[in-house]
């Protein structure tokens, strides 16, 4: 298992994924011409898939962690720890679409906001305000399901089931992906067909130890293996234009491909991959991920036409607000509570 509280690099990778996502709502909403150029690449969910395989892996790393020290796996206190990470900024950004809605601000339907506030609005068509808690719903039915499987199943059949999954998802999706499907673009919303990459990051964090025992996945781990890596991973981002390849095969080599390359950023300690993604301005727009993605919707997208660079800075002072005056506080309370088990402050986008 791994000792440390908080891991390098991870903030960068989540600084880097709310870069993607950011700079993927700048490219669709047309507020940045000289974005033209990023229709060959699926920048908003190569994003949201470093920001699951990263969650997968944090959160099956800490239950095994406390199953390791304590013997047992506490489902009510990871509930409790994961409605004080998550609930107050989701619910705060939720009640200011509800009133920016009622005031005519904002065009939300009532349905809409009772399936995000119910984190499953990835099974149903959303308005645009909330088009992107899909994410956030995927990551809770993973919250909601996996520290169970973990407990009722046990470590290794858990770990089994997280394999299975994983494979059933890619298959899904390649299914979906045929011209009679009635339904082609069930792959990136849905749990069943989105969750593989948060899968192949739990598997991760139960063999992550084992597999640097092997010189070849060392290897696989170094500077200069982790920079082709990234470059593997931004090319398969652009086989979106193939459909079938992309459905049934680019996703799932994209996901392993950000294992490696989140496990090299890791390991690689004195590589330019680890001082930039370790360096404080990226470290602190990790920690400010969760509540930046939150509100970008608002500014980046067609929501409100807002011009760059000003949409830019209204979503990280949203954020940052968000954070500081929300998350921060019972941030706060949760580690005072749980001192040596927080969850990580990173959350999908």
């Amino acid at each position: 298992m791994i000792n440390s509280r908080r891991l390098p690099s991870l903030d960068g990778l989540r600084a880097v994924s709310i870069l993607l996502v950011m700079t993927s709502h700048l490219y669709w909403s047309k507020s940045l011409p000289a974005l033209g150029f990023l229709w060959r690449f699926q920048l908003g969910d190569l994003g949201v898939r470093v920001f699951f395989v990263i969650s997968g892996f944090l959160i099956t790393h800490l239950l095994l962690n406390e199953f390791e020290q304590q013997g047992r796996i506490s489902l009510k206190d990871f509930y409790i720890r994961r409605v004080l990470r998550i609930f107050p900024a989701y619910y705060a950004f939720l009640a200011f679409v509800a009133v920016g809605s009622a005031l005519g601000y904002l065009s939300v339907g009532g349905a809409d906001l009772v399936r995000a506030a119910l984190y499953v609005s990835n099974y149903f068509d959303r308005s645009a305000p909330l088009a992107h808690t899909w994410s956030l719903s995927v990551e809770e039915q993973f919250y909601m399901i996996w520290p169970g499987v973990l407990v009722l199943a046990g470590i290794r059949r858990g770990i089994l089931i997280a394999c299975l999954f994983a494979v059933a998802s890619a298959a899904l999706r390649a299914a979906a992906s045929f011209p009679l499907s009635p339904d082609t673009n069930v792959f990136w919303v849905r749990f069943e067909t989105a969750a593989d990459a948060i899968a192949i990051g739990c598997v991760f964090a139960a063999f992550r130890q084992r597999l640097g025992n092997l010189a070849v996945y060392r290897a696989a781990c170094s500077p200069v293996a982790t920079t082709a890596c990234v470059v593997a991973v931004f090319a398969l981002a652009s086989s979106h234009r193939w459909p079938w390849f992309w459905n049934a095969f680019g996703i799932t080599l994209m996901n392993l491909l950000i294992v490696l390359t989140i496990d090299g950023c890791i390991r690689a300690r004195g590589s330019w991959h680890f001082k930039l993604l370790n360096s404080w301005p990226l470290v602190k727009l990790g920690v400010l991920s969760y509540s930046i993605y939150l509100w970008q919707q608002l500014f980046l997208t067609s929501v409100w036409k807002v011009d760059f660079p000003l949409s830019v800075g209204l979503a990280v002072l949203a954020g940052a607000i968000s954070y500081y005056v929300v998350e921060l506080p019972i941030l706060r309370l949760k580690e005072s509570l749980w001192p040596g088990n927080s969850a990580p402050r990173g959350q999908s986008g």
